[in-house]
């Protein structure tokens, strides 16, 4: 009776268990995506070691240039998708 008992006991535990890593997973595969503008995301991708001044000194540099500029950055540590970096060298293109 004891042995049943622990077996229940295993089974359940090791459902709950299992349910909750699959959750865990599932959940850090979501990725939130949080819409914002160029100027923000230039704002909130760049700040966090240029001040915006910088960046506005330097409007007028074209987009490809701007692409090289933010590639040297990603090599410095920057953390930026494809789609963002885009999105900051067009918006920072186009700014006067």
């Amino acid at each position: 009776m004891l042995n049943s008992r622990r077996v229940k006991f295993s089974l359940v535990f090791a459902s709950i268990i299992g349910m909750f890593a699959m959750t865990s997973v599932a959940f850090a595969q979501t990725k939130i995506k949080i819409k914002m503008s160029p100027e923000q995301l230039a704002q909130n991708k760049c700040s966090r070691c240029h001040s915006y001044a910088l960046l506005q000194a330097k409007a007028g540099s074209s987009a490809k240039e701007w692409l090289v500029l933010i590639d040297k950055m990603k090599n410095a540590g920057l953390v930026i998708t494809s789609e963002e970096q885009g999105t900051i060298a067009n918006y920072l293109a186009n700014t006067k």
